[in-house]
């Protein structure tokens, strides 16, 4: 593994199965001296936060809802105990989406001004920012920032802006218990219809339905 990660081409990233594989990745690496993530970027799968926490640099990973596969296989077996009929012959784990953690914390930009914009956006995007507001901290013209944006990024920022707010929401619904009135509060959001909206225009479903399909 040391010989083919030290053959990639650099900088790269490399999803592992499983947290376990990943782990083993990330000690490849050091024993390749490639550093994580400027070289080598890894995610795994299990978001099994002992494995993930206490890998240097910590691992992002895929999140998997096998608590409510549980439930679900719980209920699939207590109709087969009652002598219940059942059509569901398969019980599918589902992926949410991915924790990020320091080992994919990096984008593979070398225009500085553009650094500094996505940097802007990652610091501020729990809150209301605005394209103006990037352009003024990344040193650049809204009109220059924006065909930056579109040559590297392949998105207006203002789209860019709205998916990260989106993903952000979209953790705040499946890892954590908060009402939905009070997540959208703490992303600036002035009322709640709003706040539906604007992630339903993301996402095709209500914060509620998002929840209830992937939550716990």
């Amino acid at each position: 593994m040391t010989n083919w990660l030290q053959s990639l081409p650099k900088p790269v990233g490399v999803m592992a199965c499983n947290d376990d594989c990943g782990q083993q990745v990330v000690e490849a690496c050091k024993s390749a001296g490639l550093s994580i993530p400027d070289e080598v970027s890894v995610l795994g799968a299990d978001n099994d936060e002992l494995i993930c926490g206490l890998s240097s640099p910590p691992m992002s990973s895929v999140a998997i809802n096998f608590e409510r596969a549980g439930y679900e296989s719980a209920s699939v077996l207590n109709d087969l105990l009652r002598g219940k009929k059942t059509e569901q012959s398969k019980i599918t784990v589902t992926a949410t989406h991915v924790v990020v953690r320091r080992s994919t914390d990096y984008m593979a930009i070398s225009d500085l001004n553009l650094q500094k914009a996505l940097q802007f956006i990652r610091d501020h995007i729990r809150e209301n920012i605005r394209v103006l507001d990037v352009s003024r901290a990344a040193g650049l013209s809204r009109r220059a920032l924006e065909i930056k944006f579109q040559r590297e990024m392949e998105s207006s920022v203002h789209d860019y802006i709205k998916r990260l707010r989106t993903d952000q929401i979209m953790r705040l619904l499946v890892e954590t218990d908060l009402p939905i009135g009070q997540i959208a509060e703490s992303l600036g959001f002035s009322d709640i219809q709003h706040f539906a909206r604007y992630f339903r225009a993301g996402t095709q479903m209500s914060p509620l339905a998002y929840r209830r399909n992937f939550g716990k």
